[in-house]
């Protein structure tokens, strides 16, 4: 037999990288050595002892042992040493035998009292292997023992490289590592910028918008009538021209988590809620109050959803009381349809499924509701383990709704509340799914996405965004791509099929607001009125009924008339606007919101 082609040998990887990224590493689950609970662990021995994978990484190990030659197969491990077993079988097909080893870390006491299983021959020469290197404490011990033995450790070949001081030290030592993947090969390290990263073209930055001081989703932008609108955690929602300077802004009642929710727009009206307890309707031309009503004692993170089928808004209200109520209203003047109480909370935003005439509701009491649409009356519940705080999603091509909790899993649910499956992605979890074709997309505390097939739960692909361990933004998928925001204060654009990195861009903070992404035909991004170069330096501008002042790093700041307010900032990176097919708006704490366009020909 020949050992396989580098054709063949592709194939084997990529099928062991889809098992090792779905069943190999284990989130939220595990124990660190200082007994606190682990974020993710890596455990391969359930894929080492499976048969079709034992095969599959034995003949990924063959071109190390033509390579070599050794005299012995040797590890220290309990994969370590099934290993062994699988790539010395394997090694007298191919006509390159090895014979094998079993190291422990202290001789035996009974029996032969051996610390080496296996007929070992002084002066020979050892391959190490093992399922992953971290630290080289079982290398470098294996090396001792082999030395004792006046036997020559070759080289050492993993499964996973972590890429830390286990390698640093094996380098030190002489000894070659080799390995079939590294933690970035997994998606398990923030990706770098791609080498062409100008899909999308910096266009302006305006603010201020959020300070992230508190620790929730934040409001996402939607467009119409050429504006922008969007929620400030500061207490004000905003209207802004698409040029990103300040049209009108309305102030709510609260100013510490000011508006979290997305609004929704609609025939020329604005639709939110607020943490001061109202849900209010403006006029989107003027800021004008059409009607706002306070069902509850605060608005959280529950953004309205509407339906338009039967003309009906749905958003979730709290209490002191550590309660809450999902409320069914009518966009025209505010008069609620009907009310549903839960025991705690309702912070997430609601889903429909105009198929099945039902509208979810999530709540603090670990539990989804299911209830109709028209009535508000109860079709079914379902409890899971943890709070419910993130938005309900439903895909009307198969009446599935998809949902995380704060239990750790993503939960798939058929329409009558039969768990289709569910998944562990997290020791808790905070997110909105967003569903496309075939694949489900979440974000989790750990500040990584996943993407997942839709049908089965399994894991496709996934990314590190950073290594800060906090909640990322909600994702969002168009045109076949993934936007989403971390903490780490970075702008991502995935290709959905495969994950690959199309565009990054840095921020200032964390992005923990959904990111819009709109056609130009929706959003006609204008040139700036206002020219800085123009502007004179170190004085007031007037422009209208307000004042305009040039400050650092190309910022102009707009003051009230009576320069006793700052209302907004904002800079232009681009002084003309080019032809444009899409332009995404993302929201950071570091106060601003860009804009960004994606140009075909730079």
């Amino acid at each position: 037999m020949k050992i396989p082609s580098d054709g063949k040998l592709e194939k084997y990887k990529n099928i062991l990288y889809s098992e090792v990224v779905d069943n190999g590493i284990k989130w939220g689950q595990g124990i660190l050595m200082d007994g606190s609970p682990a974020g993710w662990t890596v455990d391969l021995r359930e894929s080492i002892l499976t048969p079709y994978y034992a095969h599959i990484i034995s003949q990924l190990f063959m071109p190390w042992v033509y390579k070599y030659r050794p005299d012995y197969v040797a590890g220290m491990t309990v994969a370590a040493g099934c290993l062994v077993s699988q790539i010395v079988l394997l090694s007298h097909l191919y006509g390159i035998p090895a014979k094998g080893l079993y190291i422990r870390r202290q001789p035996k006491i009974n029996g032969m009292q051996r610390q080496i299983e296996g007929a070992l021959t002084e002066h020979s020469s050892v391959l190490l292997v093992d399922d992953l290197i971290n630290s080289s404490d079982v290398a470098e011990k294996c090396m001792e023992i082999l030395l004792r033995h006046k036997c020559m450790p070759v080289a050492m070949a993993v499964i996973l490289n972590f890429q830390s001081q286990g390698e640093k030290e094996l380098k030190r030592l002489g000894i070659p590592l080799h390995h079939i993947f590294t933690l970035s090969d997994l998606g398990m390290t923030p990706p770098k910028p791609s080498e062409d990263n100008t899909m999308y073209l910096p266009c302006w930055k305006a603010g201020f918008v959020n300070t992230g001081q508190y620790y929730a989703p934040k409001s996402g932008p939607v467009v119409g009538e050429r504006r922008i609108f969007l929620g400030s955690d500061r207490g004000r929602f905003l209207s802004l021209h698409s040029n990103g300077m300040l049209d009108w802004f309305f102030i709510v009642g609260e100013n510490y988590r000011g508006i979290q929710t997305t609004p929704i727009y609609r025939k020329g009206c604005l639709y939110f809620g607020a943490y001061d307890g109202f849900t209010c309707c403006l006029k989107a031309s003027t800021g004008q109050v059409i009607w706002k009503e306070r069902w509850g004692e605060w608005v959280g993170c529950s953004s309205p959803v509407f339906d338009p089928r039967n003309d009906l808004f749905f958003i979730g209200i709290e209490y002191g009381s550590n309660s809450g109520d999902l409320c069914a209203f009518h966009g025209q003047d505010g008069t609620l349809k009907w009310r549903f109480k839960t025991n705690e909370y309702v912070t997430c935003a609601p889903g429909i499924n105009i198929n099945t005439d039902t509208v979810f509701a999530g709540s603090l009491d670990k539990t989804l509701y299911a209830l109709d649409l028209q009535e508000g009356t109860e079709k079914w519940r379902f409890t899971t383990d943890g709070p419910i705080k993130g938005g309900i999603t439903s895909d009307t091509a198969t009446d599935y709704c998809y949902f995380t909790s704060y239990d750790g899993f993503l939960y798939c649910l058929d329409r009558d509340g039969a768990t289709v499956w569910k998944r562990k992605l997290g020791r808790w979890l905070y997110s909105c799914p967003s569903v496309s074709h075939d694949r489900v997309v979440v974000t989790t505390e750990a500040d990584h996405v996943f993407c997942l097939n839709k049908m089965t739960g399994k894991i496709l692909w996934k990314r590190c965004m950073s290594h800060n361990w906090k909640m990322a933004g909600y994702p969002v998928i168009r045109h076949n791509r993934v936007y989403v925001g971390s903490y780490g204060g970075c702008i991502y654009v995935f290709n959905l099929n495969d994950g690959s990195l199309l565009w990054s861009f840095q921020t200032g903070g964390p992005i923990m607001a959904p990111i819009g992404v709109f056609p130009s035909g929706k959003l006609p991004v204008d040139k700036p009125l206002l020219d800085p170069g123009k502007l004179k330096k170190d004085s007031f501008n007037i422009r209208g009924n307000r004042l305009y002042y040039p400050g650092e790093g190309g910022l102009v700041h707009t003051f009230n008339f009576d320069a006793t307010q700052l209302l907004w900032s904002f800079n232009h990176f681009q002084k003309e606007i080019p032809p444009y097919s899409n332009a995404i708006l993302a929201s950071s704490n570091d106060g601003y919101l860009y804009c960004f366009l994606e140009v075909s020909e730079r």
